[in-house]
């Protein structure tokens, strides 16, 4: 996570403590580390560099929470979400550009610890449901690999499209 508030984190843990300390295992990774509440069972795993082990984390994941000031993409939002891992972040940079509100993840008012609390719940709901009724809720993986390929054969057609017209 870049430029990840860690006091904002650490406040949005407090403040769903009673929801999901109890039944939770917060899981972090990346350089520096994080203390979390103590009613938090927490295992931080450090710098992973081995994709597949990452890939199988994102999976495993029920939530990827991305309590970042500054994205300038959102690389680890967009593997979860490519991974099937609903992201609660701030509606803040990059991110705007990865997570589709209410869709595949929820982004919260901007530093509001309040709506970053209801994003969290809203994504731990969303995981519950089955696959179906998440595709009728709207849920899309922006990063199916169907869809990236048909986004590049649309760029490819327009590209050649343009130099005939130009022609």
């Amino acid at each position: 996570m870049f430029n990840l508030d860690r006091r904002h984190f650490y406040h949005a843990l407090q403040e769903l403590g009673g929801e999901l300390s109890d039944k939770s295992m917060l899981v972090t990774f990346g350089g520096g580390g994080f203390t979390a509440p103590t009613a938090y069972q927490h295992r931080h795993l450090g710098t992973l560099t081995d994709l597949q082990h990452i890939a199988k984390l994102y999976s495993a994941a029920d939530i990827m929470l991305v309590p970042s000031r500054l994205e300038a993409f959102g690389q680890t939002a967009s593997e979860a979400l490519a991974c099937g891992t609903p992201v609660a972040c701030f509606d803040t940079s990059g991110l705007r550009d990865i997570v589709l509100h209410k869709k595949d993840g929820y982004r919260a008012i901007a530093f509001d610890i309040n709506d970053f609390v209801a994003g969290v719940l809203w994504c731990l709901d969303l995981t519950l449901l089955s696959l179906n009724e998440r595709i009728a809720k709207g849920y899309s993986n922006p990063f199916e690999l169907s869809k990236c390929a048909a986004h590049y054969i649309a760029l490819y057609e327009e590209s050649l499209n343009y130099h005939e017209h130009l022609r």
